[in-house]
């Protein structure tokens, strides 16, 4: 990897370390990238991200067709486990599942969206 790979990695590590609450950019190669009491991030910065996986973000956004709901992409790889399928979603609509689970307010996500009741 070149040094600019290098910076560019790091820069988005420290962003990252700053968008999530409590998060810690380790930086240990071969270990998690963003330490949080109840998640592990791994970050990754590509030039482009595949058209086919932006055009099912854009799909899933269109579709969504009433208030409230949230946008995602669930990927699986033909003959694999289900339990290993990906799910990929805006960063700004993971961002409250992340605020509730580590602060323990779940109060800032919708109830529905944890199992209650509306």
């Amino acid at each position: 990897m070149s040094k600019l790979g290098r910076r560019r990695g790091k820069d988005l590590e420290r962003h990252c370390a700053r968008f999530y609450p409590n998060g810690k950019r380790v930086g240990i190669l071969g270990h998690e990238d963003i330490f949080m009491s109840k998640h592990s991030c791994e970050s990754k910065e590509r030039e482009a991200l595949p058209k086919w996986l932006k055009d099912a973000m854009v799909q899933a956004k269109r579709n969504r067709s009433g208030f409230g709901k949230t946008p995602f992409v669930h990927l699986h790889e033909c003959h694999a486990e289900h339990t290993e399928d990906i799910v990929i979603m805006y960063a700004t609509d993971w961002l409250p599942y992340v605020q509730a689970r580590e602060t323990g307010d779940y109060s800032i996500i919708d109830e529905d969206l944890i199992g209650g009741e509306k």
